[in-house]
């Protein structure tokens, strides 16, 4: 990308899990990073994990179902609705995919300490079932930087900004982009 400015850079699950990565490799290019409900794990049991290891090795291209049940992202019936029909949400994820979104949540988790010269905000869901909540409160302790903050919303499921309550999801992250 070529910025021109230092941006801020937002991430939401699995975007989170990719933003951070790429703010890790290009720090100096950014003001500060959100991260909303990010992956930083899965929840799985480990021999899942290590059925999905197993799979990688023979047949990584193997396509399992989305494993996303939907009543556990928000409480919004419509929101339900919504995600049930959206023709652009993929239905499937690969082995692949699901072993890098291991390796790369991981490598965070080994990190013994984060030098972020630069605002870190995250926001979580109180009620996570889609994510590994803990890895992301793991990774904030972990974190250095100039200022940082955390926001658990009670009660919400992983889609905080689509979720009954989505208010006060907004009006913290409308406070965290203007500081």
């Amino acid at each position: 990308f070529g910025f021109h400015e230092k941006s801020a850079l937002f991430g939401h699950s699995f975007g989170g899990l990719v933003a951070l990565h790429w703010a890790l490799r290009n720090s100096g290019k950014l003001c500060k990073v959100i991260l909303s409900a990010p992956c930083l794990g899965l929840r799985l049991p480990g021999v899942l994990v290590s059925f999905n290891r197993f799979l990688d090795s023979v047949a990584p291209r193997f396509i399992y179902r989305n494993p996303v049940f939907p009543p556990f992202l928000t409480h919004d019936p419509q929101e339900i609705k919504r995600y049930k029909t959206d023709p652009l949400i993929r239905r499937k994820i690969s082995v692949r995919l699901v072993s890098e979104m291991l390796s790369y949540g991981a490598k965070l988790e080994a990190m013994t300490e984060v030098e972020f010269p630069f605002p870190l905000y995250m926001l979580l869901a109180g009620d996570e079932r889609i994510v590994d909540g803990t890895k992301s409160l793991m990774f904030y302790e972990k974190v250095r930087a100039s200022q940082k903050h955390l926001e658990i919303f009670p009660g919400y499921y992983h889609e905080i900004f689509n979720e009954v309550g989505q208010e006060k999801v907004f009006e913290t992250l409308r406070g965290m982009l203007s500081e």
